[in-house]
Order: structure tokens, then sequence, then C-alpha cells
């Protein structure tokens, strides 16, 4: 166990310690905490856990607070979870203080986890004794419970690989099937598109056979891009102006717009490039704004498309004004067959392919609730610095 380490902005205070007559973690914390390293429950946050933890570790002293910062499963993002008067900086370095509001601070490492600080405006010499004896205990029932959690989840996670290799496998016979009548429609429309502006044929029907192809395209892409998802093999990517995929991506969703009578306000960000395979990146934008015009259904409403660059980075936002998302399905809306959706109205594959996608060109993808209404999904991606923009191939 790595002993708590005092961060601190002033010296210690001549104030005495207050210690819990019946000490901390209370006993009753401690069952629980026990219990729940036994018995995990499913899709059991930090937050949920160790709350009342830091609750009473909060109260300890006036005015002071308490956080954890624990490492996420198989690459994923690492939880923070606090309590108390001030809240703690999300983006600190591992090791530097997170309640910068705070003068004095103390920090434990849950081994192999994270760690975890407690903050408050003063503390005399005693109560950095004693409270730093309490916060090496409150951090091996911590290391306990969240190696149990994460043990759980990376069981789930391997169960998920097992299920998607099975629909892998059914998958790919089923859209064998559907890709020869496809190729044959995009076939056809090419050969009409070729021999009929000859003949004096309707603008407005030339349009439309164009869009048949293009949509033929796009689900013989759908159909490579969902096998590929199943079992994965590397995509040849090409630089590209990231708003070039997203006209793609939004001009396949335009009936969807107009069936839903959902508005688009738009915002680019010109010159941003990325290395992308476009076909696999167009994909995820149209399930994010598929998802978001779905979630209006009804409501009708503005969907709002932004994309920024941020130095090295490039953020695209896709907020709706529809139902939202609940706080309790924000942790798992990522994972594969979990959908929001009413039963029958969507697989639950969706976002969980997103996240394939973004991470496989090396960005990251999140969700928030939108007040007043809606949501919001965040695709970060990196830049890409070659200067040789391309094309669209489509």
């Amino acid at each position: 166990m790595t002993l708590p380490r005092l961060l601190s902005d002033v010296p210690p205070s001549g104030e005495r310690a207050r210690s819990p007559a019946d000490g901390w973690p209370s006993a009753a914390t401690r069952r629980r905490l026990l219990a729940l390293a036994a018995d995990t429950p499913p899709n059991a946050t930090a937050e949920l856990l160790f709350a009342p933890l830091l609750a009473e570790l909060a109260g300890l002293e006036p005015g002071a607070a308490a956080a954890l910062r624990l490492a996420g499963v198989a690459g994923g993002e690492p939880e923070l979870c606090w309590c108390g008067a001030v809240a703690p900086a999300p983006g600190a370095p591992a090791g530097d203080r997170l309640f910068a509001g705070l003068p004095l601070e103390l920090q434990v490492s849950v081994p192999g986890q994270g760690e975890l600080a407690f903050a408050a405006p003063a503390l005399g010499p005693d109560a950095v004794a004693v409270h730093a004896a309490a916060l090496e205990e409150a951090a091996v029932l911590v290391a306990v419970v969240w190696r149990a959690v994460r043990q759980e989840r990376v069981e789930r996670l391997h169960a998920q690989r097992d299920k998607l290799a099975v629909f892998g496998e059914l998958a790919a016979g089923i859209l064998h099937e559907l890709n020869n009548p496809l190729t044959a429609i995009v076939a056809y429309a090419e050969m009409l598109l070729r021999t009929l502006p000859g003949r004096t044929a309707d603008a407005v029907d030339l349009e439309r056979l164009a869009h048949i192809r293009e949509s033929s395209q796009r689900l013989i892409g759908f159909a490579r891009d969902l096998v590929s998802y199943t079992r994965p093999d590397a995509q040849p990517t090409s630089p590209l102006e990231l708003d070039v995929v997203l006209d793609r991506a939004l001009g396949y969703c335009g009936h969807l717009l107009v069936a839903h009578g959902v508005t688009l306000r738009r915002d680019r960000a010109p010159g941003a490039t990325v290395a992308c395979s476009p076909s696999a990146l167009t994909q995820a934008f149209v399930n994010l704004v598929t998802n978001a015009v779905q979630a209006m259904e009804g409501l009708g409403g503005e969907l709002v498309v932004t994309a920024a660059r941020d130095g090295q980075r490039v953020r695209v936002t896709v907020a709706d004004e529809g139902v939202g998302i609940a706080e309790s399905d924000l942790e798992r809306i990522f994972e594969p067959y979990v959908t929001t959706k009413p039963h029958g109205h969507g697989a639950g594959l969706g976002l969980s392919i997103v996240r394939g996608i973004v991470a496989d060109h090396g960005g990251r993808v999140s969700a928030r609730r939108r007040t007043p209404r809606g949501a919001v999904f965040e695709v970060e991606l990196p830049v890409d610095r070659s200067g040789h923009a391309g094309h669209d191939p489509a």
C-alpha cells in the first residue's frame, strides 16, 4: 500500500482531528462494500458503489470534499466520482491534486486501480495522521470492490464478444445473399445513368436514379462494415475533409429529416482533415444522425450538427431535441445489444458500431443529456497532418 501524500498550499493548522467515535469507514459502510465485492451488481458504476463512502469521508471536516478516480475497463475512460463542498478537476493528471479549490489535500493510491483523495480548508497535524490512516483503510476496501467490478465487466465483454462471433457467422451468410441483388441494382442503375441522358431523359428521374445507385452502394458498404465489425479487419484510410464526410452522411439522412419534421442547423470546420476510411466514418455519422432524428419522432425540433477544430483534434457534436437518455443508460449506451428504443425498433448495435468505427480512427465518442430535453453525442478525432486532403470516393 502506498502511503498517503499531503498536497498542500499551506502548512497544517493546529486544530485537533475530528475522528468519528465509531471509526471510519463505519461498520455499515464496510459491510456494504464487502457485500458488493462478493456479489457485484450488473452495470455498477463507481458513483453508485462508493457514494456512501465518499459522503462519510467528506463529512469528517467542515467544507471538506472526497473523490475517487478509478481506472476504466478494457481501455475505457477512467471513472471519477466525488462528494463534498468542492468539485474535483476531471482532467487532472494522475498524481496531481484533484481539488484545486481547497488548500490541503491527502491522496492515497488504490493499488492498480487509481487514487482516493480527501481535501479540506484546514487540517491540524494530528488530523493529517488520523485521516491518512482512514484513507489507507478505505483504499483497501475500494481496491477489493473495484477489482471485482472490473472483473465482472471484463467477463461481460467476453460474453458479448462471443455473441458477436456467432452473430458474425449468421450475418455473413445473410449479407452474402443480399449482396448479389444489390450489386445488380447498382450495375443496372449505372448503365441507365450512362445511356438515358442521350435520350432526353427527365433530369428529375436521372437524379432519382442516382439516388437509387447511391443508396444501394451504401447498403453494400453497410453490409461490408457490419461483417467487418463482427470480424475486424484493417481498412485502408486516406486524408479527407471531415465536412465532406458529414455532407455525405447528412445527404443520406435527408429523407428522415423531412419525414420526422426535423430542421437541420449545421456549423462547419473548413480545412479540418482526418485520416479515415470514408465509408466507415460516413456510416458512423449516419447512425448518429438517424438515432437523433428517430428520438424526435412525434416531437419535431432542430437537429444541430457542429464541427469545430481544437488544436490537433476536431470535435463533431450531434445534438437533438428528442426524448433524451436516462442517466442510468448513459454508462451502457455504446455496448452491443443495448437499446433504449421500444421492442422491435432496434437491435442495439448502431451505437456500438459507431464506437468501434471511431476507435479505429483513433478517436472517441461520448453521450450526455441535453437541457431542457434531448441528447448530445460528441465525436472527437485526430486531425490529419499530412496536408494532402483527398476527394470523396462516392
